[in-house]
């Protein structure tokens, strides 16, 4: 495949414990070589979006209203565009153009971008750039993996510019709110 495009797609798609479905899906892929054979991949543009995008898995315990649920995900106006895609020998490297959503929890992300790289266990984002409606932030950011133990992984970033509103973190730990000190800063801008 060198080149595919489509527009309309649909689906809801039982997976056994999962379920996903999309709704006027969008899709756009132009590569400058795939060898399945060798796993060389080069694609020159892929980029897709849907009006609305799901994913749960069908046993996912609730969570406090307005905290996303990472087990049951749904997107709206979900957009991606990349460019300049490469994999081979074991490496991924490519640049995230446009990321951007509204998710049922509410969580907007009007805008990420970067370089992007996966090199043995070493993920870097470089020229990274994250915007939500309150909140941004710019920098470049590297995960050294640890295969054997995840919680020993080491992560380091190196922050040029934020803007953070603490409000926003409710999207990830509502309990957050009953804390006194938080209560206090939430509606502050840093």
């Amino acid at each position: 495949i060198n080149k595919l495009l489509a527009d309309n797609l649909n689906w809801d798609i039982d997976l056994g414990n999962q379920v996903t479905t999309g709704k006027n899906a969008k899709l756009r892929f132009n590569a400058k070589e795939v060898n399945l054979p060798k796993m060389l991949f080069e694609i020159e543009e892929l980029g897709t979006s849907f009006d609305q995008l799901t994913y749960r898995v069908k046993d996912a315990k609730s969570v406090s209203k307005g905290e996303i649920n990472f087990k049951d995900l749904a997107f709206e106006n979900f957009r991606l565009s990349t460019k300049n895609l490469s994999y081979k020998e074991d490496s991924f490297e490519g640049e995230i153009n446009e990321l951007k959503f509204k998710e049922k929890s509410g969580l907007e992300l009007v805008n990420a971008n970067a370089l992007a790289s996966l090199k043995d266990n070493l993920v870097s984002l470089t020229n990274l750039n994250i915007s939500t409606p309150a909140s941004s932030l710019k920098g470049n950011a590297e995960l050294a993996i640890n295969d054997t133990d995840f919680a020993k992984s080491k992560f380091e970033a190196n922050i040029i510019g934020l803007k953070v509103v603490p409000k926003e973190a409710l999207f990830f730990a509502s309990s957050l709110r009953e804390n006194t000190t938080f209560q206090k800063i939430i509606n502050d801008t840093f």
